[in-house]
């Protein structure tokens, strides 16, 4: 009787110890009998267990503990007074919600990849498309931002690239800003090149397009949809060409296709029946874009005239060397284009035309002056011959046809020295004499002539 007792003593002993180590959780009521759990960062308020500061705590029920928010304290100095009236002093941290660590600061912070929401709790960064507010909710490692409402890249600088899932640099972009170029492209400092600039460019056999893109070049292989050619060329035939070539050339200085004259030089263009974007193209030399009714064509500039889709310098204009007018036979002479020795301008044609005795060429129609034609010497066969006044008309003294007779007043001449017979010109060959002419005509010009 005596042991039953005892053991009875003993168990009441236990259950009291054990109810004194018990501890309410969250939610649960408690009092001075039954303590809140001080280890799960929990207090007694109003009779329930809660987290010690409500509204800066949550409480995580998978690890039965109150975390504390991001952006919240979550690190304190503690301070004891000892018996010896010493300070005891130790830093205590408190830990943060999920996908949080306590900063050096003592304050919650979302890692890298996760941003704050409204309810202090740490979300996943949005990736490419996602809805935000701000650049921080958006993948920075991905060089994302928020644009307009979404995860976007920065349109002036880069692209999304769907293989790797990130925002690229695109050529002549800053490529050090970002993690890699658009396809087709590379950095030339990540390779090594420590002397060339941090900027995206295009690899051989690939041309930046005006998007920014490195698509197929002139020449190149290409397919409309899987390898489309740059804007400024139009996949023909398989190969990236000039967009329109019976008015365009590869210009191999340029890199680049140029018009002739009277050939387009701002057009809308469509690509890949999707698209469609203005493509300016460059003109031929001496040559601009002008627009007639609408439509913009290469035309040569002022003081050039057209000469098989190209511009020569017309008539008159400074020539230093350069090509003059090569339909109209001009050359450079003196520094300007005037035509050859023994040879008039003629405005009404623009074209250079023989005066009597000027060489000829027999099957040339309309080049000797009016009231002259091209006379074979001497019946010889040689497909030359000489400017000579037919029957109808009479030299004048200003080497032109005159049917008025030889002093008629249609011009006047200035010799410096007397003209020989164009007969002894001919068969004597006589090799230099000089004459200079002034025609007070409407030609309105000055040439200096040579023998034949």
């Amino acid at each position: 009787m005596h042991s039953l007792l005892l053991k009875l003593i003993v168990a009441l002993m236990i259950v009291s110890q054990v109810q004194s180590t018990l501890r309410a959780s969250f939610g649960e009521a408690c009092d001075k009998g039954v303590r809140c759990d001080s280890r799960s960062s929990l207090s007694c308020s109003d009779g329930i267990c809660q987290c010690i500061k409500p509204n800066e705590m949550t409480f995580d029920n998978t690890t039965r503990k109150c975390v504390v928010f991001s952006s919240e304290r979550c690190s304190y100095t503690a301070v004891e007074i000892l018996e010896t009236a010493q300070e005891k002093r130790w830093t205590e941290k408190l830990e943060c919600v999920e996908n949080a660590i306590c900063n050096n600061d003592g304050y919650c912070g979302c890692k890298s990849e996760f941003f704050e929401n409204t309810d202090g709790f740490c979300v996943p960064k949005r990736s490419f498309g996602g809805n935000c507010t701000s650049d921080g909710e958006c993948r920075l490692d991905k060089k994302l931002l928020c644009i307009d409402g979404k995860c976007a890249c920065n349109k002036t600088e880069a692209t999304f690239d769907p293989f790797h899932n990130e925002c690229a640099a695109l050529a002549g972009s800053d490529c050090m800003k970002y993690n890699r170029c658009v396809i087709n492209a590379y950095c030339p400092r990540r390779q090594g090149y420590s002397y060339t600039a941090n900027i995206c460019t295009c690899r051989p056999q690939f041309k930046q397009s005006k998007h920014g893109l490195c698509l197929i070049n002139y020449g190149g292989s290409c397919h409309p949809e899987s390898s489309p050619c740059s804007e400024v060329w139009a996949c023909i035939n398989g190969k990236c060409q000039c967009h329109f070539q019976d008015h365009q050339f590869f210009n191999t200085t340029l890199g680049k296709c140029s018009s002739y004259v009277r050939g387009p030089c701002l057009e809308n263009i469509s690509f890949n029946d999707k698209d469609e974007d203005v493509v300016s193209f460059t003109c031929v030399e001496n040559a601009e874009c002008k627009a007639d009714h609408g439509v913009h064509e290469c035309r040569c500039k002022d003081g050039f005239i057209e000469n098989k889709r190209m511009c020569n310098i017309a008539h008159g204009q400074p020539c230093a060397g350069q090509l003059c007018d090569e339909a109209a036979n001009l050359i450079c002479k003196n520094g300007r284009c005037s035509c050859p020795d023994f040879q008039i301008y003629d405005n009404s044609i623009s074209k250079c035309r023989g005066l009597v005795g000027s060489k000829c060429i027999l099957k040339e129609n309309n080049f000797c002056i009016d009231g002259a034609a091209c006379d074979s010497y001497r019946g010889l066969a040689t497909g030359e011959g000489v400017c000579r006044c037919i029957s109808a008309s009479v030299t004048g003294p200003n080497r032109k046809c005159n049917s008025n007779g030889p002093n008629g007043n249609s011009a006047k001449l200035e010799v410096s020295e007397s003209v020989p017979d164009l007969d002894a010109i001919v068969d004597n060959n006589v090799e230099s004499f000089e004459t200079t002419l002034v025609f007070e005509n409407s030609l309105n010009i000055t040439e200096i002539l040579s023998p034949v």
